[in-house]
């Protein structure tokens, strides 16, 4: 399993810089808005199922978490 969710959080990562740059144009109303948004929530939702499984002390994450985390890292 881990290989997998490794393989997923790699394409999550691209997909995350891409939703990022969109929300923070100011263009969309709503982060779902966002045209990459269904996209990172696929791979949230699959890295998730996989987690839920594998790990046991697991924090999910979501595409509003993840655009969170990367604004508080800038």
């Amino acid at each position: 399993m881990e290989h997998a969710v490794e393989r997923l959080m790699a394409y999550l990562d691209i997909e995350q810089v891409k939703l990022i740059r969109e929300w923070s144009s100011g263009e969309y109303k709503k982060l779902s808005d966002c045209p990459s948004y269904e996209t990172v929530k696929a791979y949230c939702d699959a890295i998730n199922i996989l987690n839920k499984h594998w790990m046991r002390d697991y924090e999910p994450i979501s595409p509003r978490s993840l655009v969170q985390e990367r604004r508080r890292e800038l």
